[in-house]
C-alpha cells in the first residue's frame, strides 16, 4: 500500500495566501453522520465551550458588524484556532501515513534530511556574512549545484504528493486484502490506476456525501431519485445513499443503450436526477419524450460543467438555475466541492483541507497561472488507504480563500479553470497516457493537444504519417482504450470522441505544438 503526505505551504506564485481547510469547529458534519476516522482523535481536536460561543454569536458578534476593526480581531482568532485544530489533524494523519506505507515515511525521512542541509547552509551562509570568509569547500559545493549568489529560497512544506510519486508507489501496488479497488485511466506503464479504500473509508465517503445531499434537497420535498451514471465509485454508492435518506430510488446501467434510460426515466419519474453533464447532454436530447415532468433538482458529478453551460440546461429542462447543483470531486479523495448559488462559488466538503500552489512549485516547464489561479491540493482527514495528505489534484481553481461565516471557517473558490495534468473526464477518466499509447501505436512521429470542449473530447493531431483512415482507425481506438468509455459512446449516452488532422506548420490555440498537454 502507498502512503501518506502532509503539508502547510499557503502561498501561491505570486505569494498571495491560499490556506483551505474544512471547519476544524464542526468535524462532526451535517447531523452528526461523519463519525472520528481514530480513537483518541477527539482528544487532538480543540476544546471550545459552547456556552462561550453562544455569547459571542449573540452579543460579541453584533458588535463586531458595526466595528470593522473589531470584525478583523473575531475573525484573526477563529482562524487561528481553526489553524491549530488543522495542524493537530494533520499531525495524526501524518503519523498514520508513516505507518500504513512505507515508501511515504522513507520520503519524509528525505525532506527531513533535505531540511536539515538547508538549515546547515543558513548557518554557513550567516557566517559567512558576518565574516566576509567563504570556506573552499563551499565554494566547491556552489559551484557543483549552480548555486546563485542572490537567490532567494524559502523553507520548504511538507512534500507534495503528485501523480509521479503515485504512479511509482501507490496506483501499481497490490491492495491489502480488505481493500475495495476501483480502476480508472492508465499510467505510463499502461497499467490501469488502482484506487484503494478501506471499509472506514467507504463509510466515511457515503456519510460525508449522505450528509451534502440531504442539504441540497432538504428544501424540495423530493421522494424518488434516479442515478444515470457511468461507472465507478460514484455510480457504486448512489442507491445506498439515496437509502440513507429514504427516497424511492432506482440506478440505470450504463451498459444499456440511450432508449433503455430515456424508458426508465419516463416510467420512474424522478424528483432528483444525480448523473453526469456529458450523460444529461444526451438525454436532454429527448426532453420532449417526458423523461422529466415531475423533476426538481439535478446534481452533477464527472465533468466540468460552466455555469454557462448550466444556465442552458436549466432552461431546456424548465427549471430554475439553482436547481442544478455542480458537484465536484476525485475517485481519489472523493467529494471536494460543491456549488453554493447563494453565495456564489464552490464550497470545499467537510474532512478536507485545502491549499493553492502555483505550477512553478510542480514543474518550472509549466506555463504560469493567471491572476487569483492557483492548483488545488488537498489533505483528507477521511481517507485511510489512500496518502492523501498534500494531495495535488491537478485541477486549477479561480478565487480559493477562507471565508468566517456565522462564526465558522469555510473553504470556497470562485470556479474550476482547467487541468495542467494527465487526465480529464469524458463519461469517464481518461489519462493523456491512454491517448498517446493509441497514436504512437499508428503513428512512428506525431504531436498531439487534448482538449474538451462543450463536454465533448477532442483531439487534434499533426504528423506528415497521418491520413484520413488512419485518423478514424486512431478515433475508433482512442474509443475502445477505457472500456466503459467505449460502451456509452456505443450506447449514445455520450458523444463520440473527434480526432481531427492538423496540418504540419499550423498553429494551434497556443502556438506551434510543442509538448503535449491537456486544456479544458
Amino acid at each position: 500500500m502507498p502512503q501518506f503526505n502532509t503539508g502547510m505551504g499557503r502561498t501561491n506564485g505570486n505569494g498571495r495566501a491560499y490556506c483551505l481547510v474544512c471547519d476544524p469547529l464542526r468535524q462532526q458534519i451535517v447531523g452528526g453522520a461523519l463519525k472520528r476516522m481514530t480513537k483518541g482523535r477527539a482528544e487532538a481536536e480543540v476544546q471550545v465551550d459552547d456556552t462561550q460561543m453562544e455569547q459571542e454569536k449573540a452579543g460579541k458578534l453584533n458588535d463586531v458588524a458595526a466595528d470593522p476593526a473589531a470584525t478583523t480581531t473575531e475573525t484573526e482568532r477563529l482562524l487561528a484556532v481553526w489553524q491549530s485544530s488543522i495542524a493537530r489533524e494533520v499531525q495524526e494523519q501524518k503519523k498514520q501515513a508513516e505507518q500504513l506505507f512505507t515508501w511515504y515515511a522513507d520520503l519524509l525521512e528525505r525532506t527531513r534530511e533535505q531540511e536539515t542541509s538547508k538549515k546547515e547552509k543558513s548557518r554557513e551562509e550567516k557566517s559567512i556574512k558576518e565574516t566576509g570568509d567563504i570556506p573552499t569547500e563551499l565554494r566547491a559545493a556552489r559551484a557543483a549545484t549552480g548555486h546563485s549568489e542572490g537567490a532567494v529560497r524559502s523553507d520548504s512544506p511538507l512534500p507534495l504528493i503528485t501523480a509521479n510519486l503515485l504512479e511509482e508507489h501507490y496506483y501499481k501496488s497490490p491492495a491489502a486484502s480488505d481493500a475495495s479497488v476501483y480502476r480508472t485511466s492508465g499510467t505510463g506503464s499502461g497499467i490501469r490506476k488502482s484506487i484503494s479504500y478501506s471499509d472506514q473509508d467507504e463509510e466515511q465517503y457515503v456519510a460525508i456525501k449522505t450528509a451534502l445531499f440531504g442539504k441540497l434537497i432538504a428544501e424540495d420535498a423530493i421522494a424518488r431519485a434516479v442515478a444515470d451514471m457511468g461507472t465507478g465509485h460514484a455510480a457504486d454508492t448512489a442507491i445506498e445513499i439515496f437509502r440513507r435518506l429514504g427516497l424511492e430510488r432506482e440506478s440505470i446501467p450504463f451498459d444499456q443503450p440511450l432508449a433503455y434510460h430515456a424508458e426508465r426515466l419516463a416510467a420512474f419519474q424522478p424528483e432528483l436526477l444525480y448523473t453526469m453533464p456529458s450523460i444529461l447532454d444526451q438525454l436532454a436530447t429527448r426532453v420532449d419524450d417526458g423523461l422529466f415532468q415531475r423533476l426538481r433538482k439535478v446534481i452533477l458529478v464527472g465533468e466540468t460543467a460552466s455555469q454557462a453551460w448550466q444556465q442552458r440546461m436549466a432552461a431546456k429542462l424548465e427549471l430554475a438555475p439553482e436547481a442544478i447543483i455542480d458537484t465536484y470531486g476525485s475517485i481519489e479523495i472523493g467529494t471536494i466541492a460543491s456549488y453554493d448559488h447563494e453565495r456564489g462559488c464552490y464550497v470545499i466538503a467537510d474532512g478536507l483541507y485545502a491549499e493553492g500552489i502555483g505550477t512553478e512549485q510542480l514543474d518550472e516547464r509549466l506555463e504560469p497561472l493567471g491572476e487569483e489561479e492557483s492548483i488545488l491540493v488537498l489533505t483528507s482527514f477521511v481517507r485511510t488507504y489512500f496518502p492523501g495528505i498534500r494531495y495535488v489534484t491537478y485541477d486549477v481553481v479561480r478565487g480559493l480563500r477562507n471565508e468566517v461565516v456565522n462564526g465558522n471557517v469555510i473553504q470556497c473558490f470562485d470556479c474550476l479553470v482547467k487541468r495542467v495534468g494527465r487526465e480529464l473526464k469524458h463519461g469517464e477518466k481518461i489519462s493523456l497516457y491512454d491517448i498517446e499509447t493509441v497514436i504512437y501505436a499508428h503513428l512512428e512521429q506525431a504531436d498531439f493537444r487534448v482538449q474538451l470542449i462543450d463536454n465533448a473530447l477532442h483531439i487534434r493531431i499533426q504528423s506528415k504519417q497521418l491520413d484520413p483512415q488512419t485518423t478514424q482507425m486512431i478515433r475508433k481506438a482512442v474509443e475502445e482504450q477505457i472500456p466503459e468509455i467505449g460502451m456509452m459512446i456505443r450506447n449514445k449516452l455520450i458523444r463520440g470522441i473527434e480526432v481531427e488532422a492538423v496540418a504540419d506548420g499550423e498553429e494551434l490555440e497556443r502556438g506551434k505544438v510543442k509538448t503535449k498537454k491537456i486544456y479544458y
